[in-house]
This record gives structure tokens, sequence and C-alpha cells, in this order.
């Protein structure tokens, strides 16, 4: 499952890809390429079928049309405080 879904979906970023590590492979390593390096049938079809969840996720999701800007400026000074008084 792509990040961006993980997001819409489930409101958090997982960066370590265990569940989708055969599919990146795979797509690394040119499965889904045929020998001309165009692509096959099939990585269009995995492509529709994410295309199709990311637009459902999209419009269902949760969270808000925009980011908080206030609240991440806020994250931002604090975080800085903290590194300039050694904390972090």
């Amino acid at each position: 499952m792509p990040m961006c879904l993980d997001i819409l979906e489930r409101e958090e970023i997982i960066a370590f890809r265990e569940k989708d590590h055969d599919l990146l492979m795979d797509i690394r390593n040119g499965r889904y390429q045929k020998a001309d390096h165009t692509f096959c049938a099939d990585f269009y079809d995995l492509l529709n079928e994410l295309e199709r969840r990311l637009d459902y996720a999209a419009k269902h999701t949760s969270l808000p049309e925009a980011p908080d800007l206030a609240a991440i400026e806020a994250f931002q000074i604090e975080v800085n405080e903290r590194v300039v008084h050694g904390e972090i």
C-alpha cells in the first residue's frame, strides 16, 4: 500500500514498508516490464487499482482539506528551541 493511502486511510506514516516489500522489489526488478522496457498490462491494472483506492480515500478521509499552518509553525519553533538548548 503506498504511503499516501496510509496517510489518508489510517492517518499515519509508515516508513518501513515491510508489507509492500515484495511488490516494490518486483517493480524495481522489472517484473512488470516487457523485453522492450515498456510496461505490461498487469502493471497498469495495479496502477488503476491504486488510483481507484486513492480517489476513494481522498474523498472519504477525515483529514482536513489544508494543514494547520499555525500548529506546524509552533512545532517548528518548539523543536528549534529544544535544539538550541541542547535538549535534542
